[in-house]
């Protein structure tokens, strides 16, 4: 898998140093952005020896790399540890670095890192320094911002438009989760397979403020270079304020975009009404979790009082709920069943059948547990979903059968199935 890419890093307008550094190993094809923490002791020395720390860690391990093959069912596992531990060597040579120096005591920076290997890329995220990825048109944000700010908007304590008039307006460039300051550090992971005309962009908030998904979009799309992409965006930062360092590292995966088999689930997911509350970034790690059935029609994909072994998320085509041979309603692409079952035992309370051939992606029950243990937020926020989705199954239904001229099976629900 070819790749090129590019990184541009500027002063801005307002600052009187750049604390943002990046790393580029074309070699290793290792990525690094970090963002050192303004106002306080001496956050471009945290983003160097966060950077430079990646670099080592990785190098010191290339033979790891060398060693997996391609299909290597551990690799996912091992390389999120590699970078785990990347992490918290940066971490812990930053706290070396600042008791040393009593001047740069509380000295921290954010850290993106990405490492591709075979036709994956693997992803570490702390702070709010973002990475995206523009697939077939669309762009994705795939980190979650470890500020202050995303925290009271995750936990609804404030919405955009009421956090300037709230008594947290202060704490808005606050990080919730910073590399250095404190002697541990929780660490964002994700892994995805790689498509022909991917384009990865790794950000700081001084880049990102000024710019959105939909216009990202077109300032990421080909025949633009990686190396004219990062100079454009740099400039557009400078060009709308530039008050904060601006960086902006690209790397594409070259060929033409693949914008059908390789873009569906992420779009379905998506779009897909029970995931409305989820991340881009918790969206790629719960499709990681999913492997595709195809169904051909005429196929049941599940029959009545089955036990299910996890959530079904139909991709394309068309499937029948029947009940006793009885049609019920048509499932299409975005309807979910046997969400439930991700948490536990479930049977399905009807038959499924395909109507016309049909893809669907399952997401296992033990799979998803296991994430869960690793990762709360992904799991909080679905599980979430899932509850408040069958309340209100369970309040429509409870109403319809209310009604003494509604035929029971009328009031089913594809989240109950």
């Amino acid at each position: 898998m070819d790749l090129s890419y590019w990184a541009s890093s500027d002063i801005g307008q307002k600052r009187a140093n750049n604390e943002d550094n990046f790393l580029i190993d074309g070699t290793l094809r290792l990525f690094v952005v970090a963002d050192g923490m303004g106002g306080h002791a001496d956050g471009a020395t945290a983003s160097a020896i966060a950077t430079h720390t990646v670099r080592e860690v990785v190098h010191r391990e290339r033979d790891l790399l060398s060693s997996l093959e391609e299909e290597d069912p551990s690799a996912s596992i091992l390389l999120a540890r590699l970078l785990e531990h990347c992490v918290h060597a940066a971490n812990a040579r930053i706290q070396q670095t600042a008791a040393a120096d009593r001047s740069k005591k509380g000295m921290g920076t954010t850290l993106l890192i990405a490492l591709v290997h075979e036709d994956h890329a693997y992803l570490a995220h702390v702070g709010d320094s973002r990475i995206y990825l523009r697939r077939g048109g669309v762009v994705y944000q795939l980190t979650d911002d470890h500020s202050i700010l995303n925290e009271l908007l995750r936990q609804g304590r404030v919405t955009e438009e009421s956090f300037a008039d709230s008594p947290f307006a202060r704490f808005k460039n606050a990080l919730a989760r910073a590399v250095g300051p404190e002697p541990m550090v929780d660490v964002d992971t994700l892994d995805f397979e790689l498509a022909p005309g991917d384009t990865l962009l790794m950000c700081s908030d001084g880049m990102h403020e000024y710019t959105d998904e939909g216009e990202l979009a077109g300032l990421l799309a080909p025949p633009a270079g990686a190396k004219e992409i990062s100079e454009r965006l740099v400039n557009l930062a400078n060009e709308r304020g530039g008050k904060d360092n601006i960086t902006a590292l690209v790397v594409r995966v070259d060929g033409a975009d693949a914008v059908d088999e390789t873009d569906a689930p992420l779009d379905v997911f998506r779009g897909t009404p029970l995931f409305t509350g989820l991340s881009d970034g918790q969206l790629m790690r719960l499709m990681n979790l999913a492997f595709p059935v195809s169904v051909p029609a005429g196929q049941n994909l599940c029959a009545a009082f089955e036990p299910a072994d996890g959530m079904y998320l139909v991709l394309d085509g068309a499937l029948d709920v029947l009940h006793e041979e009885r049609h019920v309603l048509t499932l299409g692409p975005g309807d979910a069943m046997g969400a439930l079952a991700l948490s536990v035992d479930y049977a399905h309370p009807a038959t499924v059948r395909a109507r016309t051939d049909a893809r669907v992606i399952l997401v296992g029950r033990a799979d998803f547990q296991i994430r869960a243990a690793n990762d709360p937020g992904l799991s909080l926020a679905l599980l979430g979903a899932i509850l408040e989705h069958t309340a209100a199954a369970i309040h429509h239904k409870s109403a319809h059968l209310l009604d003494p001229g509604a035929h029971p099976l009328a009031a089913l629900d594809s989240i109950e199935l």
